[in-house]
């Protein structure tokens, strides 16, 4: 077989060699030790260091989808805008997983007032303790939805995809219940009046809250800019482009990401702005290093609370 030859595994060491020391530096072996046991180990809470971020440890589970979370976060970047935004921005990150996106958003954006939604309880707890340094960015613990309510969902999917249940839905394992808002109601609750660019991804309810029928898209009004990533298929795809077009949006497909949606409000034109700098201009990878020490017992402790 295949993966039995000796070149063949070979050039995947390699592969995962570059692909450590992209993401890593790779300051010393010690460093790759800790990623391979951030990757296979049992679940427990893994400090890293990421460079601009010296004095802020970030955590992730080991053995869970996180890594790859972290991976796809600061190297691929695809939930950053696709042009600069002002300094003091409002920026709504709709699943915002273990925090590492908003995170990445204060880095960039200092100045920003940042809120993250949430729909996993035990994400949502580790995005606490990542953001806990951070003075402008505010969590939510809710499923995004189209009603307000609850709903459930359950922990079939790695970590980075959970989805809400459909009524059909015969999913494996107990299902889980978490408060549901629907967007507008969130905005709400969250006291913003204008969202300078909103990121969503939510496994698949996106297709949902962006229907005309099912949801109430009036918040669309206050919305500068989105990154909806579809979970769906390229019909859905299309159709939500269609409908960010008739709410006075210029829509395109992301071309670095097949199931990413881009849109900015355009001025009674779905004809790019001429202002708009080039597309996808997004910042260098940021290195990453493990930090030093262990965690304390309270960093484990509020991941249950």
């Amino acid at each position: 077989m295949a993966a039995k030859n000796p070149f063949v595994r070979m050039r995947r060491g390699i592969m995962r060699f570059r692909e450590i020391h992209g993401l890593l530096g790779l300051s010393g072996l010690f460093n790759v030790m800790m990623l391979e046991k951030a990757r296979f180990a049992p679940r427990s809470l893994v400090r890293l260091k990421l460079r601009p971020f010296h004095s802020m440890p970030v955590l992730l589970r080991a053995g869970t989808s996180d890594y790859s979370t972290l991976q796809t976060t600061f190297l691929q970047q695809y939930h950053l805008p696709h042009a600069a935004l002002r300094a003091q921005a409002t920026i709504l990150d709709l699943g915002c997983n273990v925090g590492y996106t908003v995170m990445h958003f204060a880095h960039e954006y200092p100045d920003a007032r940042i809120f993250g939604v949430e729909m996993d309880r035990d994400n949502y707890n580790l995005a606490r303790i990542n953001t806990a340094g951070y003075r402008n960015i505010s969590l939510l613990h809710r499923a995004v939805s189209t009603t307000n309510g609850t709903v459930s969902y359950g922990r079939t999917a790695r970590e980075d995809s959970y989805r809400i249940s459909s009524e059909r839905a015969e999913e494996a394992g107990a299902q889980i219940q978490v408060e549901s808002m629907t967007i507008g109601f969130i905005i709400q609750e969250l006291g913003i009046e204008h969202i300078d660019y909103l990121k969503m991804d939510i496994e698949g309810e996106e297709v949902r809250v962006l229907s005309e029928g099912l949801s109430d898209l009036s918040w669309l009004n206050i919305v500068d800019m989105l990154n909806i990533e579809v979970h769906t298929d390229r019909e859905d795809l299309t159709r939500i482009m269609a409908l960010l077009r008739a709410h006075n949006f210029f829509a395109w497909k992301e071309n670095l990401h097949w199931s990413c949606v881009r849109a900015v409000k355009a001025e009674g034109t779905n004809r790019r702005p001429s202002s708009w700098g080039a597309l996808d201009q997004r910042p260098r990878p940021l290195e990453i290093h493990q930090a030093p020490g262990t965690l304390h017992e309270a960093d484990s402790r509020s991941l249950a609370e």
